[in-house]
């Protein structure tokens, strides 16, 4: 049955539902569905608002169950039975809080929402011992958003007699920050999928544990992604330093992350062996074949933190082992639910196919893993150009991958990283820099280099020994007290925040900048602000270069040499000569301890933005950094979005589905360059060998007006970041391709490309398929309210296919 009531509920209180093997039951009405009383399942429970899922029109959904009797909150689902929450396309995050007195699972329960927009919650209690032998899966679809992530008992102990999580299947996590509070017992796995964080908390070891036993004792965990982190707290390893769980599938990409500081770490038979500064030790099974001489430290840039985690890396692939059994249990990845139920069943593999018009969840998954595997945004929605830090990690992964990544150390007025042109580039400006960063703290001799005070010939050995991947002299950005890099610009005396922002010399760099510059896109870039004290602040980031001079024209060239990019935001940043300390780190240093509020550098920086700018986005003013006060000014910005005719969007010869456009990636903080949107190297590789074609015909402007025409709609999909109708004519594409596979009749003819702003913020592309082409006279949507919220459409063009 469906029932498609607004706040339709589950069941009834003091009541036990079941549902037969032939049985499904849908709640798809909008807002809260909550259960009540037991429930037995051999069927197919699904929760979702999609009967109510218009245009921006759902809020995250809210699903409540309690009971802790034995009439009440007592869940078992049995073998085929299938569960899934799903909350892919609303307009926020989800919550899911199910505190229960007994839950035992044989079959497949998937909680599932957005992940790009904060506040997500998946949350499973059980007062009595937890089981579950089928599989429990949290899933994100756009990013990996929110933390509060965990299957767990109510009551944590330190002493025997009380409930335990015994995992015997398998726990899937796909773009979550999952938080282990206990630890847990049985034979299960952790299967690691992309954009996934395993955070296994100091309780892991402390609590359910009474006799100090190893942490997750005979459980697997294993890495399905290059993007996934396993990460363990002091507790986990302090009490027993062996850690309870094999771990599979270790290589390129992947970290193991420590909260304390790693001394030394070794590799013999199959065992990692990490020592702390503390003394602690970890002892982690990964398996035979591995190369001692590939693990590397480093950071781990994280978006939960402002410098990343201690952690363990290796380059290369891992090597090949058979995992357990219950290390291949799946279940399709959720995607966008359309007017029927999925067909397939919960026990079949990702790459099952459905005869369903709507677009199957392995291309689903692809479309979304293709273009935010790697994305990452600030907590707020929002990417700040603030000052930026690098790690040898960074560099390193940039040097072993062959895949150039923009880091602080090297982004000069030259990107490292290739970008695909939208317009005929040459670039006006050739820099002089030689490849070693500037240093101003070193050229005015404020402090010195210890590697560089000795003197070596051709053939002598370095004087200090180079991080893995880094080189003779190299300077990690995030060691205390390290020098910084980049800081081309004029600094004022008295070297202070107000003299800076005061300062004449910044003032009339920015009063000088020209107010037209001319595209290589046959437009032209209008000054939008000038010589404001904020840069800007927005969810269309695509990229940053520090420049050795402050020249808007450099800044223009390096947008028209991005793709995507439509506006640029140029401006100087006050920012400290050395990485602010005080005495309060213990990561190893030459440059000392002590230096809370260094002499400061003026660095000129130039952010791209995909999406149109004003005034009302400069909204980064700088932040505190121990004693130092990072601040800004001299701060333009220019667009030339309105004038720009967006690229027509191209397809492939083959069906198979990954995105063919580049996107930038950043957190706040954090130099950002373009990256493959590939979910994948090896889809990469396979990307790169398509034959390009051209099914649409030219884009038609429908002049910020989204289409409106609900019985022709084939499904929507929405894509955070800058306007990228790619996107949409890949999902198109995908969509066509598999409703061809099913033998379905229907047909994407049409696509509509709307930009959406939300509350007067860059926001996103929202895609909407059409099984015809339509004319501007459905073009009549240009925004309305969604609650508090405001959305309004900036752009919007649609794309026929070619008869």
């Amino acid at each position: 049955m469906t029932d498609a009531s607004p706040s339709g509920a589950c069941g009834a209180s003091g009541q036990t539902t079941n549902i037969t093997t032939s049985g499904s039951y849908w709640c798809s009405g909008v807002s809260s569905h909550d259960l009540f009383g037991n429930l037995i399942n051999a069927g197919r429970l699904f929760i979702s608002q999609t009967q109510y899922k218009y245009l921006i029109s759902a809020i995250g959904q809210i699903s409540n169950w309690s009971g802790h009797d034995s009439n009440n909150g007592n869940l078992h689902n049995a073998k085929n039975g299938w569960i899934q929450l799903n909350d892919y396309g609303s307009i926020s995050g989800a919550s899911y809080n199910w505190n229960l007195r007994q839950v035992n699972n044989n079959g497949t329960i998937q909680m599932c929402g957005r992940g790009d927009t904060g506040g997500s919650t998946y949350q499973i209690y059980s007062d009595l011992d937890l089981t579950n032998n089928g599989l429990i899966s949290f899933e994100q679809y756009f990013s990996n958003y929110g933390s509060s992530f965990n299957i767990r008992n109510p009551t944590l102990t330190t002493s025997t007699g009380g409930a335990n999580c015994y995992n015997n299947g398998a726990v899937r996590l796909i773009n979550v920050n999952y938080q282990q509070v206990q630890n847990v017992y049985g034979s299960g796995c952790w299967q690691l999928g992309v954009g996934s964080t395993l955070y296994l908390q100091d309780g892991t070891g402390a609590y359910q544990n009474p006799t100090a036993g190893p942490s997750l004792p005979g459980q697997s965990i294993i890495f399905q992604d290059s993007s996934a982190v396993l990460h363990m707290d002091a507790k986990v390893y302090s009490r027993n330093s062996n850690f309870g769980a094999q771990v599979f599938g270790f290589g390129s990409g992947n970290a193991i992350e420590f909260y304390e500081t790693i001394s030394k770490f070794s590799y013999s038979g199959s065992t990692l062996t990490v020592t702390m500064t503390s003394g602690n030790t970890c002892n982690i099974n990964l398996g035979s074949g591995y190369s001692a001489g590939s693990f590397f430290k480093a950071r781990n840039p994280s978006k939960y933190t402002l410098f990343g985690y201690n952690a363990i890396f290796y380059n290369g692939a891992a090597p090949s082992r058979s995992a357990p059994a219950q290390c291949s249990l799946s279940a399709p990845i959720c995607s966008n639910l359309g007017s029927t139920l999925p067909s397939t069943t919960a026990t079949s593999s990702f790459a099952s196919s459905t005869s369903s018009t709507v677009l199957s969840t392995s291309s689903a998954g692809a479309i979304v893993s293709s273009i935010t595997s790697h994305a990452t945004l600030s907590s707020s929605g929002t990417v700040s150009s603030s000052a930026s830090q690098t790690t040898s990690g960074q560099a390193l992964s940039s040097a072993s991958s062959g895949t150039a990544t923009s880091s602080l150390a090297v982004a000069t007025t030259q990107s490292s990283s290739t970008v695909t042109s939208v317009c005929s580039f040459t670039s006006p400006y050739i820099s002089t820099n030689t490849g070693t960063p500037y240093y101003p703290a070193l050229a005015t001799s404020y402090t010195t280099d210890p590697a560089l005070t000795a003197t070596t010939t051709s053939g002598q050995a370095c004087p200090t020994t180079p991080e893995n991947g880094t080189y003779c002299g190299f300077i990690n950005p995030e060691d205390p007290c390290a020098p910084q890099p980049d800081g081309y610009g004029p600094v004022p005396t008295p070297d202070t925040a107000s003299a800076f922002l005061a300062y004449p010399s910044l003032h009339a760099l920015a009063s000088a900048a020209p107010t037209v510059i001319a595209s290589q896109c046959n437009t032209q870039y209008q000054q939008v602000f000038r010589d404001l004290n904020g840069s800007v602040s927005a969810q269309s980031y695509l990229g940053l270069y520090d420049l050795e001079v402050y020249d808007a024209t450099v800044c223009a060239a390096h947008c028209d040499a991005t793709n995507l990019c439509t506006s640029f935001n140029i401006f100087a940043e006050r920012d400290p000569s050395l990485n602010p300390s005080n005495n309060d780190s213990t990561a190893p240093t030459v440059w000392g301890y002590y230096c809370p509020n260094p002499p400061s550098m003026t660095t000129f920086k130039c952010t791209l933005w995909g999406s149109s700018i004003d005034s009302s986005l400069a909204t980064n003013t700088g932040s505190s950094r121990e004693e130092f006060q990072v601040v800004i000014t001299a701060s333009d910005g220019y667009d030339r979005t309105n004038v720009t005719v967006p690229q027509d969007p191209t397809g492939s010869s083959t069906t198979s589905f990954s995105a063919s456009t580049t996107i930038a990636t950043s957190t706040s903080g954090t130099t950002a360059s373009p990256v493959s949107t590939s979910s994948s190297a090896a889809a990469a590789a396979s990307t790169s060998s398509w034959s390009t074609t051209h099914p649409w015909g030219n884009g038609h402007n429908c002049h910020g007006k989204a289409i409106n025409a609900s019985p022709y709609s084939m499904g929507s999909r929405f894509f955070p970041g800058g306007y990228n109708p790619q996107v949409c004519s890949d999902f198109a594409l995908a969509q066509n391709a598999q409703n061809a596979a099913s033998s379905a009749s229907s047909k994407c003819e049409m696509f509509n490309a709307v930009y959406l702003h939300k509350n007067g913020k860059p926001w996103g592309t929202y895609c909407t398929l059409y099984s015809t082409s339509l004319d501007d006279s459905y073009a009549t949507y240009s925004g309305g309210k969604s609650g508090s919220d405001q959305y309004d459409c900036k752009q919007s063009w649609t794309w026929s296919l070619r008869s």
